[in-house]
């Protein structure tokens, strides 16, 4: 597999369209790049001058969605592997699905966020192989497309211009490989410092804008006994997302962009990595983490529930931690905000990068029996109703934004934080292909446990990447 992405570039002001297009090229490149003609078709497609203002709402929805007027008589079979917390989404658009394909059974299965990675790697390439199935594009995606366990998207688009244009935003960019489109992506994501703004507001405290400020609510929270911050780094990503904002803080997305590509000076062992894991290991030795947070589950809720219980008062997390917040403790809505990762002022990289990425998206396996009713159910799954339940639920930022009412602040704030910032940093875990994701993920965890130094950490990664790390197949 040929690997190279190209630097992030500044974004535009359609901010949700640029940074989706930057995760194409990322993602494009595990194999070889964007094909410009597909790119063009998928981006800079002008809506139809029929559909101007003058024209009813509610017909032009219609049309953009291409619902048919009656039921299919076909028949069949479909599985469908989502995160469980996508529910409300998933139900409504396969609800949707059988009104047109009555005669369709889909067999949804809901895994929990954790095991998911593994279950599907597990699964692909057998007999239990999903016919439809969620991911995060990256370097998980590009494994499987390289296998040969994905069916390519692009024919179907062309046979369905309505599914062309409702994704024609380059949405439909990050799921594109070498030129063919595996993914509909439907969910953006990115991680934030949420915190409890009454315990907060109790001890005089504002939300820091730069790293020294943030030290200090650290050992002011400490002072009154409080534990600073919670973390649940049993599944190990959680404890990542300190890791990359450290990395990116300190050096800025490029020394990740060397490393990777195997640029000249590249490496693992570059100086902004060894300075993520030092500030990281700092906080360690602070006592600045809950008890025993390098075994707490995320999925069970140990994160948050000293949070709940005012023992702790902030955590780094994805925006999806509103939604879980909603849902375990709606009295306490009100209690919580969110800050952005604040700056290193000593730091040489970018200061306004956010760490996120398409948290959400679909494709179809090579191995289903009708391509063409699979991608029916993906254009259910990504149309623009499904991104309005997106909002309604508070699962995320929206991978697009035609068609959709945002009234909820919280996540128009999703909105504006990355319409903001000037790169969105993908997730390593996510780009990298999985097992030099999983040394990322195990050496992050080990620095966190003081385990090794950050030195070692780093020379591992590059040892992995130097041995052939980021080649790595499917078998």
């Amino acid at each position: 597999m040929s690997m190279h992405i190209p630097a992030i570039p500044a974004r535009t002001p359609r901010v949700l369209l640029s940074v989706l297009a930057v995760l194409a090229l990322l993602v494009a490149a595990c194999t070889g790049g964007v094909d410009e003609e597909v790119a063009d078709d998928a981006g800079d497609e002008e809506p139809d001058a029929e559909t101007d203002d003058s024209e009813d709402p509610d017909e032009a929805e219609d049309a953009d969605d291409g619902e048919p007027d009656e039921a299919s008589d076909e028949e069949g079979e479909l599985s469908l592997w989502y995160l469980d917390d996508h529910e409300p989404q998933v139900a409504d658009a396969v609800e949707r699905f059988n009104e047109e394909y009555p005669d369709v059974e889909v067999d949804a299965r809901p895994v929990e966020n954790d095991p998911y990675k593994t279950e599907l790697q597990t699964a692909m390439g057998t007999d239990a192989q999903p016919d439809v199935f969620h991911n995060w594009t990256g370097g998980g995606l590009a494994q499987y497309v390289d296998a040969g366990l994905v069916e390519p998207m692009t024919d179907y688009m062309e046979e369905n211009p309505d599914w062309a244009d409702e994704l024609a935003d380059p949405a439909i960019d990050s799921g594109t490989i070498d030129g063919e489109v595996y993914a509909a992506p439907t969910i953006l994501g990115a991680a934030y410092m949420w915190y409890r703004t009454d315990i907060f507001d109790e001890h005089g405290l504002e939300p820091p804008e730069t790293y020294d400020e943030f030290l200090e609510i650290i050992e002011t929270l400490q002072d009154e006994g409080l534990a600073p911050i919670s973390l649940a780094n049993g599944p190990q990503w959680p404890g990542a997302f300190w890791f990359i904002y450290f990395s990116a803080r300190h050096g800025g997305p490029e020394p990740f962009l060397d490393a990777f590509n195997r640029e000249e000076g590249g490496t693992f062992e570059d100086e902004s990595f060894v300075e993520a894991g030092e500030s990281l290991q700092e906080l360690v030795e602070m006592d600045a983490f809950v008890e025993g947070f390098n075994g707490l589950e995320y999925d069970t809720g140990d994160s948050r529930a000293p949070l709940y219980a005012g023992d702790a008062a902030m955590e780094l997390m994805g925006d999806w931690n509103m939604n879980a917040i909603r849902d375990e403790a709606p009295d306490m809505e009100d209690d919580f905000d969110f800050f952005e990762f604040p700056a290193i002022e000593d730091g040489t990289g970018e200061q306004d990068v956010l760490v996120g990425g398409a948290n959400g998206a679909f494709s179809v396996s090579e191995a289903v029996d009708d391509p063409d009713l699979a991608f029916e159910l993906v254009r259910y799954l990504s149309d623009s109703q499904s991104a309005q339940i997106v909002v309604d639920e508070a699962l995320g930022t929206p991978a697009r934004t035609d068609g959709v009412e945002i009234e909820d602040p919280v996540v128009q704030r999703f909105v504006d934080t990355i319409d903001g910032a000037d790169h969105l940093q993908h997730y390593y875990d996510q780009f990298l292909p999985p097992d030099m994701a999983a040394t990322h993920l195990e050496t992050t965890q080990q620095l966190f446990g003081l385990d090794i130094t950050p030195e070692e950490a780093a020379a591992e990664m590059e040892a992995e990447a130097e041995a052939g790390g980021l080649e790595e197949e499917v078998e």
